[in-house]
């Protein structure tokens, strides 16, 4: 919840999540947000892959100290990133 609420209080140019959280998951946060007229690109840390539509990548936690920084520099140029955990583990649907 509080990452909807300071998304919309602050307007990032990114959000940086983890797939699997708690009380709201980073896709369904992501969706709440589009509905509410936020079109924020998402980097989602995980090993999932059935993710929402959107302007998104996904870095596997196995990947993230070699390719969070470059899956953020894609994401922001408007460019989907996969980590390589990713794209060997399974195919992307959505």
């Amino acid at each position: 919840r509080q990452l909807v609420d300071q998304a919309i209080a602050s307007h990032p140019d990114i959000i940086v999540s983890d797939v699997s959280m708690p009380l709201l998951t980073g896709p369904k946060a992501q969706k709440e947000l589009m509905t509410s007229g936020f079109c924020i690109p998402f980097v989602f840390i995980s090993g999932e892959t059935q993710l929402v539509r959107g302007q998104w990548s996904l870095v596997d936690k196995l990947d993230i100290y070699e390719e969070l920084k470059p899956a953020i520099l894609s994401t922001a140029a408007g460019q989907v990133y996969i980590s390589r955990g990713v794209s060997r583990k399974k195919s992307l649907r959505c």
